[in-house]
Formats: C-alpha cells, structure tokens, sequence
C-alpha cells in the first residue's frame, strides 16, 4: 500500500484535496457497505475504505458506465425523462459515454492498494495545478469531452478506459449524492499515470 500511499500523497500536496482509489475486481467480493450509487461511495472513500458488490448499485448511470447494463434502452428512457429532452438526442448521449467492457463484480474503494483509477473532488485552482503538471509532464493540450449526465461514474471509467487525465463538472445526482459541492469538479486519473507524473517530479 505504501506505493500507492506515494501517488496519493504527492497528489494531495500538489492539490490540496484528498484524493481517493477505485479497484475493479472480477470477484462479487461481499459489500462492507450498502451503497446504491457510485458516487456516493467514492465519497464516503475518502474518510474510510470499502468495498462495493456490484449487484447492489441500483443507479442507471453507474450501471451502464461499468458495463453492468448492457442494454442502453432503459437509460435512454429515464434520462429523457428526467432531464426533458427527447429519446433520440438522450441516445446519442449514452452512446457516446465512456463505460467499461470487462466484467466486474466489485469494486473496491479508499486508500488501497494497485488501484485502477485516483479520483479527487477539485477547486477550479487545484484543476489547473494539476492540469499544468500534467502539460509539463505530456508538452501537450489535454483533449475533454464534457457531459452533465452519469458525470461521476462515467468519469472514471473514461480515465480507465483511455488511460488519461479526466474531468468533469459533475451530474445533478453527483451533486446531490456525492457530496460535490458546488465549488468543485470532478478529476479522475489512471493509476499508472500518477505514479509517472510523481516519478517525472522528483
């Protein structure tokens, strides 16, 4: 755990935030506690670690940004609902959101260890820290794609699933569930990718 304590910790001096770990296991490992959301989850990480079974969330967006509801009808419908836009255009939003392909029956949450994603709740200034540690390191522009639906969820799978520096204003149930407060956003960062920024620093 040390390993990642490291990236965590230089993450945390460079930001001023706490940042916590998500780990995708295969295994349906038993819930340490009951949790219907993903982002509620990520934020309760940030005081103690816990593991999520996956057949417990009951949250469209997470399910279908972890790849656990392959059939994007039934999001397509509540997402026209809720937000008051037409079925055609909430498909074409779901279809473009980053979600898994693999299986996964758990997920595990906190400081732990060899975990897939670090995901942090940031001040626009610590953003930008980060974002041009980030330039210093990669001498490029960061290329996002920004989304006010499924934001915590599909954040992390994004930075998963294309192995990069994600963020993302967040969703209206991120915010209200997720403990987003209205001065932060969402950033999501493979591991790997931590660990080269702090090796690139020292």
């Amino acid at each position: 755990m040390e390993h990642c304590m490291n990236e965590i910790k230089y993450l945390e001096k460079l930001t001023g935030e706490k940042w916590t770990g998500v780990r995708f296991s295969e295994t349906a490992k038993q819930t340490t506690h009951p949790f219907a959301m993903l982002c509620e989850a990520v934020n309760a990480s940030f005081k103690e670690n816990l593991i999520v079974e996956c057949a417990e969330l009951s949250c469209l967006g997470a399910r279908y940004s972890l790849g656990l509801e392959r059939n994007e009808n039934r999001m397509v419908h509540r997402m026209s609902e809720r937000a008051v836009l037409s079925e055609e255009h909430a498909r074409k939003i779901i279809l473009s959101t980053p979600h898994l392909e693999e299986h996964i029956g758990s997920i595990e949450i906190g400081m732990i260890e060899h975990p897939n994603v670090l995901v942090s709740f940031l001040k626009p200034l610590a953003a930008m820290l980060l974002l041009r540690r980030w330039q210093q390191y990669a001498g490029s522009r960061l290329s996002i794609s920004l989304s006010a639906f499924t934001a915590l969820c599909a954040t992390v799978a994004d930075a998963h699933v294309e192995d990069k520096l994600v963020f993302s204003f967040g969703c209206p149930d991120s915010r209200a569930y997720g403990g987003i407060t209205e001065e932060k956003m969402i950033a999501a960062m493979p591991f790997g990718l931590a660990v080269k920024l702090a090796d690139d620093d020292e």
